[in-house]
């Protein structure tokens, strides 16, 4: 695979996690994690952490078959998917059941490159793990390449949980980020308006 790092994907394996056994066939096929902030000494950052966390649990929930975990090196190393990685591990997620990209630099990145896997393994239902605030741009990013995608918040992430100060500067940074987006979606792909307008959230919890 030449767009991705893909650790170990064996399609026999789905059910080999003892968290998922027993559980009802998963509704999606992949749960996509996307970056954040790595911090210094590779300490991941309460937003990596929180994402990590709840697309362990859409794996541990039966909800979803495997993770793609999305994210390329900032401004402090490693590659934001190799830290999500670590945390899986340490939560009990096979490496068998994660896909990793550790090269995309944005949302737009992640997407083409998701879709690349997508394509490859044959996957076609996804769920797309983000903050709310990040959530309807990563959506509509996704889903202008073609990609079916629903959507999962984690907890601790709602407005309520972060404070009006840290929610009001994730807001006002994701508002600056749509005219550069939209500029971006319009150069790389025509607009294909059946995915885009699907508005399914799944296992959103915490979204006051």
């Amino acid at each position: 695979m030449h767009m991705a790092d893909v650790q170990g994907l064996d399609r026999g394996e789905i059910a080999t996690d003892p968290a998922n056994r027993g559980s009802p066939v998963a509704r999606y096929d992949v749960a996509i994690v996307l970056g954040a902030a790595v911090w210094p000494g590779g300490r991941a950052s309460p937003s990596l952490r929180r994402r990590t966390r709840r697309g362990v649990a859409l794996i541990r929930e039966g909800a979803a078959r495997y993770l793609i975990l999305t994210g390329g090196t900032g401004r402090h190393p490693p590659a934001e998917a190799t830290v999500m990685a670590s945390i899986a591990r340490e939560l009990g997620v096979a490496e068998s059941r994660m896909l990793l990209d550790r090269h995309a630099t944005n949302t737009i990145e992640s997407a083409q490159r998701c879709r690349e896997i997508l394509s490859e393994h044959g996957f076609t239902t996804t769920l797309i793990v983000t903050d709310p605030f990040h959530r309807p741009r990563a959506l509509t990013i996704f889903r202008w390449f073609g990609i079916d995608a629903d959507g999962s918040v984690p907890e601790g992430s709602s407005r309520r949980a972060l404070g009006r100060r840290s929610w009001l500067r994730h807001v006002l940074r994701e508002g600056l980020s749509w005219p550069w987006t939209v500029v971006r979606l319009i150069v790389l792909r025509p607009w294909p308006a059946a995915t885009l307008f699907r508005r399914r959230h799944f296992g959103s919890p915490d979204v006051s």
